[in-house]
């Protein structure tokens, strides 16, 4: 995170699906960022964010049969959270315009350098 600091930039985490689920992975994960909940998905649905067809992709599937033949945990789902919603990153500006953004459409992110290089330019 010193990274994003250094460039004068504020992260934050902003999550649709039950507060206190989100609340859990952020400490169980220890995500040092401010965490806000967009529970009536405003802003995700100001970001254009979708949902996916189906639940799980094909290297969902290879991930989760690995940690089956392996018999590692599986982590659960957590209840009342929509598994279906995609989400995204996106940083803004101090004028508070969209300078990047990426919407996922599985389970990827950009790198930190990605991000870094979106803010430099």
């Amino acid at each position: 995170m010193d990274e994003f600091s250094e460039a004068s930039c504020n992260v934050v985490a902003i999550a649709t699906g039950n507060r206190e689920n989100a609340f859990t992975w952020i400490k169980k994960h220890n995500v040092p960022v401010p965490l806000f909940i967009d529970d009536e998905k405003f802003l995700y649905n100001c970001f254009g964010l979708g949902r996916r067809c189906t639940l799980l992709g094909l290297h969902m599937i290879d991930r989760y049969a690995t940690k089956v033949i392996k018999n590692d945990p599986i982590p659960p789902a957590y209840s009342g959270d929509d598994l279906f919603l995609m989400g995204g990153d996106f940083i803004l500006n101090e004028r508070r315009e969209v300078v990047y953004q990426f919407a996922t459409e599985e389970n990827e992110r950009p790198t930190i350098d990605e991000l870094l290089s979106s803010i430099n330019n």
